[in-house]
């Protein structure tokens, strides 16, 4: 005689099968939430530093310069070589500010997954100062001064002076910037491969600017990772609130030593000058890092010995033997900046930190 299941033999089967259906969902989902990990990667400090605001706790960005090198003379790690083939993305200044990484990226056909943030909209670019001396008319355009994060005024005072662009090149973004202030070039820029020959890339030293980026940042991140987006837009608005409250903090901190003038080891400080009202007049290296010849030498000893100049700032990944030459009777006060801040702990954290270090260092040396 066949023995029929009973009731409690029918629950045990039921119990059974419940559980293996949640054990597949639960495998399922496993690999699903594998499958969408996130894995990007991103230059240099400042740059990984605004990817985590925008991450935020939904992942962890990978650093790939580590130590203190210039990103225009980087050696490729392995690893580097690893992250750049595989990341779903790779935040970068330009093609032409770290090249090691594009043309890495080319060799494996991965050019897509970077992302260069000199093409955001909303970005303020500059033309790079060629000369060895930046007097106060070598700026390309001294309206740029004026110019302040989060300053309605801004709207009236960059306006073009025709209307020929598109729309694109014409809408204020929320904070007062026009997408592109060098009305000389309407930054024609965007859609070729990289700025780096005529344009000042160090344009993160702006908090406005790094608004800009954490746009792109924003966008970039969501078209990789949908299911995110919501915190992603979120940690994005935070992270532009958390700017604008440090660009009035700087403001602050550097108003009582408006138009000093002063003195770079490396000319990557255009933004934050024209942001803050500070004039480097010359940098002992140019634009590309190439050392100083004789010529721009005694031209910046001529600088030191005229009395105007409040400050000669190093910075800590170069020889500082230079500044003897130039200073040889330390007669200015020699104080430490960092464009990219490799003093400070990588993270979210890092920018703001990175932006009141240079900014508490032109205090102390102007102070005296």
């Amino acid at each position: 005689m066949i023995k029929r299941p009973t009731k409690t033999m029918k629950t045990s089967i039921f119990s059974v099968m419940s559980m293996l259906m949640i054990a597949l969902t639960l495998t399922f989902s496993m690999k699903d939430a594998r499958a969408k990990e996130i894995y990007v990667a991103a230059s240099i400090r400042p740059l990984h530093s605004l990817v985590q605001m925008v991450l935020g706790d939904q992942g962890q960005a990978i650093l790939l310069m580590e130590g203190q090198v210039s990103p225009h003379n980087i050696v490729l790690r392995p690893s580097d070589r690893k992250h750049l083939s595989k990341a779903d993305l790779v935040f970068i200044i330009d093609k032409g500010f770290e090249p090691l990484f594009a043309k890495a990226a080319a060799a494996n056909d991965q050019e897509q997954r970077l992302v260069s943030m000199s093409t955001a909209d909303g970005l303020r670019l500059k033309e790079r100062r060629l000369k060895g001396s930046f007097g106060h008319d070598d700026h390309v355009h001294d309206d740029d001064h004026d110019h302040k994060y989060g300053d309605d005024d801004d709207k009236d005072d960059h306006k073009h002076d025709d209307e020929k662009h598109d729309d694109n090149h014409q809408h204020d973004d929320d904070h007062g910037r026009k997408d592109h202030v060098d009305d000389d070039h309407a930054h024609d820029d965007h859609g070729h491969d990289h700025v780096y020959g005529r344009m000042d890339l160090h344009f993160w030293l702006d908090p406005g600017n790094a608004a800009a980026m954490v746009d792109l940042i924003e966008a970039r991140l969501t078209a990789a990772y949908p299911d995110q987006a919501q915190a992603f837009a979120a940690n994005a608005d935070q992270a532009k609130q958390d700017l604008l409250m440090l660009d009035a903090e700087l403001a602050a901190m550097i108003a009582p030593y408006h138009d000093r003038q002063v003195i770079v080891y490396h000319d990557a400080y255009s933004y934050f000058e024209d942001a803050y009202g500070i004039h480097a007049r010359a940098s002992i290296l140019d634009h590309h890092d190439a050392q100083a010849d004789i010529r721009r030498v005694r031209m910046i000893r001529q600088l030191v010995g005229s009395g105007k100049i409040a400050c000669l700032f190093h910075e800590p990944q170069f020889d500082p033997k230079l500044l003897r030459l130039v200073d040889p009777q330390s007669r200015l006060p020699h104080v430490s900046l960092d464009p990219i801040g490799h003093d400070y702990a990588a993270g979210a954290g890092q920018y703001r930190a990175m932006m009141l270090g240079i900014a508490q260092s032109m205090k102390t040396c102007f102070q005296g």
